[in-house]
Parts: structure tokens; C-alpha cells; sequence
């Protein structure tokens, strides 16, 4: 049995329970880049592999590496440090790559290391509004004490 982490700290004891936000939840799953922390839907990910070959392919976005072929489907990898603007990935034996599936279409995201999947209130992502606004982020909050941005996995894919 897989154990599912809470993003924000909920009340544990029966006094605190009337004040607990009863609102929707959903999974997120964290992976990092550097030192920072990022979030997406796991309604997005199909699974998990290890970093493969990648085809290059011609005429394409810096951030698009290629493609691999994933049991018998060509899938479009991405690096997500390059499309946040962050440099190129940096590979290890951590390296990831994240297979989305976004109205059937299947890509996959490079990262630098996979994190945990956490259940969140989603009233507690904070939607950031005004100057600055980005189209990638979605809102930010807090795993584990640190700061995550949480990010559309439709724009990581470029869609």
C-alpha cells in the first residue's frame, strides 16, 4: 500500500476538526529542478520511466529534446528546466522522465528528481493574480515546509 502525503498540515485532534477546510482535494506529484520545487496534477501522469535515448528531431523548440519510443509509441520529450527557462536538466541517477497524458495525447517531462505525490486542498493553492502572473503557474503553495509552484501540465507540454 502506497502512503499518500498531505501537503498542508490538516488538524489531527478531534478539537481542532470543526476548523479544517472540508474542501476539494487532489493529488499532486512534486519533482524538482535545482533547489526549486514544482507540482502537477497526477490526473496528468501516466507513469514514471527512467531516462531513455532521445531522438533528436529537426526544426524543433530548444526545450522539445526529441522523442523516444516507449513500448511501440513515439513520445515527445520535454525538458522541463529549459521550458521554465531554468537551463538545460541536469542528469543523473535521478533524472526522470514524467509520461503525461493530456486528452489522449501522451509527452514526456525530464526532471531532475521525482518527489512525493501529496493530497491537497485545492482552496489552499494560493492563485497568484496582477502583475507577474504567469501562464505556466497555476498558483503556489507548501510541501513539507517548502515552497511549490504548482504548474498547468497542459503549458510544461506546450499546449
Amino acid at each position: 500500500m502506497s502512503e499518500v502525503n498531505t501537503l498542508f498540515s490538516l488538524p489531527t485532534s478531534q478539537d481542532d476538526a470543526g476548523e479544517a477546510d472540508t474542501g476539494k482535494t487532489s493529488p499532486f506529484l512534486t519533482f524538482e529542478i535545482g533547489a526549486r520545487r514544482y507540482a502537477i496534477p497526477m490526473s496528468a501522469v501516466r507513469e514514471l520511466v527512467e531516462v531513455q535515448p532521445v531522438t533528436k528531431v529537426h526544426d524543433m523548440p530548444e526545450h522539445i529534446l526529441g522523442i523516444i519510443n516507449l513500448r511501440g509509441h513515439v513520445v515527445p520529450v520535454i525538458d522541463a528546466s529549459l521550458r521554465l527557462g531554468l537551463g538545460r536538466c541536469r542528469r543523473d541517477d535521478r533524472t526522470c522522465v514524467i509520461i503525461l497524458d493530456i486528452d489522449g495525447q501522451e509527452a514526456g517531462v525530464m526532471v531532475e528528481r521525482i518527489g512525493k505525490v501529496y493530497d491537497v486542498v485545492e482552496s489552499d493553492i494560493e492563485m497568484h493574480e496582477g502583475p507577474g502572473k504567469s501562464e505556466e503557474c497555476a498558483g503556489m503553495g507548501s510541501t513539507d515546509s517548502v515552497v511549490t509552484v504548482f504548474l498547468h501540465e497542459r503549458w510544461l507540454v506546450g499546449g
